[in-house]
């Protein structure tokens, strides 16, 4: 065994000096670790040794059985440790460049926890220059249920506030967000499930960079109540920054 895992900590260390290469050609200073253990627990533990550390890291963004079968670091990473994660999603041998993104997408349910990404949303676009687009999930056929009839679709009660509503949030960050150094700032909001409205505003063609306020939230609570988050890293072929708003 302990032959088996010395060559394979020589494998590693040859993968790392690869990697070291690329990153100190582009100017950073690069340290090394190797680790045994379960990736997502090691990931976790070091990132959260470091205050203000941000985990960048690479998916297929696999679903289904394989998804159950094997577990998802990336989940596990997003919803375990208390820094920020950035998830590249991308096939074998793809190179994803910072050059090939056109936009952020912000998403803003009206909570502290969605606009807690604000500010690293706008170092994003000011880093990348580019635009952000305010994202506002409105989700109203979500939000009643009425018996099938012939006679069409019923009103539904407040749907138009709901939509005002929607639309003046929207604005109010997007002005939020201008008053912040971004001159190019759309809002929207749509009629559509979060997860769903976020993957197709980045499109099939992964040229947008989601950046998403989330808690972190594990266990039963994450399991009834689901996780925007989660289906957006899985589905989405853009890059997806995580930004933890727990604590401050």
């Amino acid at each position: 065994l302990e032959t088996v895992m010395a060559k394979l900590r020589e494998q590693a260390q040859a993968h790392l000096k690869d990697f070291i290469k690329d990153a100190q050609d582009a100017g950073l200073t690069v340290t090394t670790i190797v680790r045994e253990g379960d990736p997502s627990d090691v990931i976790v533990e070091v990132a959260d040794a470091s205050p203000d550390t941000l985990v960048a890291m690479g998916t297929h963004g696999r679903s289904g059985v394989a998804r159950w079968v094997f577990g998802s670091v990336a989940d596990r990473v997003i919803h375990h440790t208390s820094t920020s994660t950035l998830v590249v999603r991308s096939k074998e041998g793809e190179q994803r460049s910072p050059e090939s993104i056109t936009r952020v997408i912000m998403p803003a349910d009206g909570s502290e926890v969605s606009e807690s990404a604000i500010p690293t949303a706008v170092e994003m676009a000011k880093a990348l220059g580019v635009g952000i687009t305010v994202l506002r999930s409105l989700d109203i056929g979500m939000s009643y249920t009425f018996p099938q009839t012939d006679l069409g679709d019923p009103p539904i009660p407040g749907v138009d506030k709901v939509r005002e509503e929607g639309v003046a949030y929207a604005d109010a960050i997007a002005e939020r967000i201008r008053s912040l150094g971004i001159a190019d700032v759309e809002s929207h909001a749509i009629d559509e499930r979060p997860a769903d409205a976020i993957v197709d505003a980045v499109g099939p063609s992964g040229d947008k960079l989601v950046v998403m306020g989330s808690h972190g939230r594990s266990g039963p609570g994450r399991w009834l109540l689901g996780s925007v988050a989660d289906v957006v890293v899985r589905h989405s072929a853009g890059p997806v920054l995580v930004v933890r708003a727990d604590g401050e």
